[in-house]
């Protein structure tokens, strides 16, 4: 009777077994050392802007995340956005950090005035 017991409680618990990687939300990564300055190069596509900054698990699971820069006018309205995954289709640790740069992927505009960064979606890979 006692295995039949420990049987059915395992069998009880292991649907929430995965959710601990499956808590992961968006509020738990973060972006240090955002950097976002223009090069006044010369060619076709200057000036050009550099955009560096550092992702950080700060979840107790692996997970990863997708971020996103907006560049916004002095109204308010987004001119220009772009997104990427900076730990790619890898997994980062609790507490992991991984270098981004997405210099060149966004367009500069003379309009842009403020920038921001946010986690829009988490991921485990």
């Amino acid at each position: 009777m006692r295995r039949a017991t420990i049987f059915i409680a395992l069998f009880a618990i292991l649907p929430f077994a995965g959710q601990a990687w499956a808590a992961c939300s968006v509020s738990d990564f973060g972006v240090d050392n955002l950097e976002i300055s223009i090069d006044q190069c010369r060619g076709r596509n200057c000036p050009r802007l550099n955009i560096t900054g550092t992702l950080v698990n700060n979840c107790g699971a692996a997970s990863g995340a997708r971020i996103e820069i907006e560049a916004r006018n002095g109204s308010g309205r987004v001119v220009d956005s772009v997104d990427g995954w900076p730990g790619r289709t890898s997994n980062l640790s609790p507490g992991e950090r991984v270098d981004f740069d997405l210099s060149g992927m966004m367009s500069f505009e003379r309009s842009m005035e403020d920038f921001s960064v946010s986690i829009v979606e988490v991921r485990v890979w």
